[in-house]
């Protein structure tokens, strides 16, 4: 009888090395070609939105704070404290539900997450958006960040478990291109509104913010659980029907799916077999996991790190101080800065599967 003691470190390198010799060659698939993968990547598009929603949010604020029109309406914003309140409420919003979403997610399945985080965004997208003053707003800024982080979180993990494994690194990728397809959105619609002379030059765009979430709904019902939720709650006929119908055309005994099928399984029955469910704790138990957790941190750090905060949240300041005071310059400018940012990342994210994801990111901090 194995024991869960008897999983170490010499036991996974044997698990690999076994996995890489025994592992299938797997027919190359072309996505265009295939209608089953069509569909997939269409429903696909829908949990991209979430990055979407996450970029409008993120150049919202600084928007806004280029609208006349909103800094008369809060003149609290003036006063730098107040401010910087109001752009990270949504941030402490997403922190505090950051921690109980992997729960929710494994509990009641990733769609469930999505749901409910994009009825919640909603209801803070028109709290904000119908607010009458500076609470109210800073109070929908908070439910948007706490609905953000189940959407957030969880749609990105649903596309990868639902993709088929071949596209997963160019879909993944372009996941992330989308928080720029929204912040260039509401740069755009931002300069239309600001030529409304009331305050429905800041408030639609408030208000539009809730139409990704909105797609979301209406789409979500469609979209596929994921296979390893499915298998995790013992619903092994549904796991395998979506893997055939979406990775295979139907197909439950092609060699893809069979592989990934057995492949979860395995995954979770080792986990059953050393007896305990994943805690945070896992992070810090071996120099495997301290050394993974470090890159992860370093990775969040360093992409942060860059500048790109403060160009999202005050560039209005750094436009004051180089003495560009006119409103529609300075939203023009903010649009064209988008535009590009739009260019460069989809541009990186097609290119990941050809010049490898370490190469891109030494060059885009270089």
């Amino acid at each position: 009888m194995v024991k869960a003691s008897d999983i170490g470190a010499k036991g996974a390198a044997s698990n690999v090395q076994v996995a890489q010799a025994e592992a299938p060659d797997f027919e190359k698939v072309n996505w265009r070609r295939e209608p089953h993968l069509r569909k997939l990547y269409a429903m696909g598009v829908v949990l991209m939105v979430a990055s979407a929603t996450t970029g409008y949010d993120g150049m919202l604020i600084n928007t806004s704070q280029q609208i006349a029109l909103w800094k008369k309406y809060f003149p609290e914003v003036q006063d730098n404290n107040k401010l910087g309140i109001l752009v990270n409420m949504f941030n402490i919003g997403s922190i505090i539900s950051f921690f109980f979403t992997p729960y929710i997610a494994d509990r009641w399945g990733r769609k469930f997450a999505i749901t409910c985080g994009c009825t919640i965004m909603c209801l803070g997208g028109c709290l904000s958006a119908f607010c009458n003053g500076y609470g109210m707003f800073i109070a929908g800024r908070f439910v948007l960040g706490f609905g953000n982080s189940l959407a957030q979180m969880c749609s990105p993990l649903l596309l990868t478990e639902i993709c088929h494994p071949q596209h997963r690194g160019p879909v993944t990728a372009i996941y992330n291109c989308l928080w720029n397809v929204g912040a260039l959105l509401v740069s755009c619609i931002g300069w239309g509104t600001s030529q409304i002379d009331n305050d429905w030059s800041w408030r639609t765009i408030t208000f539009i913010q809730i139409v990704p979430s909105v797609i979301q709904l209406t789409f979500i019902y469609w979209i596929p659980e994921s296979p390893r939720y499915l298998l995790s709650k013992d619903r092994t006929e549904e796991a395998l029907n979506m893997l055939a119908t979406y990775h295979a055309g139907g197909d439950r005994n092609n060699a893809t799916v069979q592989y990934e099928f057995q492949e979860i399984k395995e995954t979770m029955r080792l986990d059953k077999l050393a007896n305990r469910a994943v805690k945070y704790r896992d992070f810090f138990k071996t120099k495997g996991n301290r050394w993974r957790l470090a890159i992860i941190i370093s990775l969040g750090i360093i992409s942060q790190y860059s500048g790109n905060a403060i160009i999202s949240n005050y560039v209005d300041f750094i436009y004051e101080g180089a003495g560009i005071h006119n409103q529609n310059q300075k939203l023009a400018m903010s649009t064209g800065k988008t535009i590009l940012d739009v260019i460069v990342t989809i541009s990186a994210a097609l290119s990941v599967d050809r010049f490898g994801r370490r190469p891109l990111f030494l060059v885009s901090i270089c």
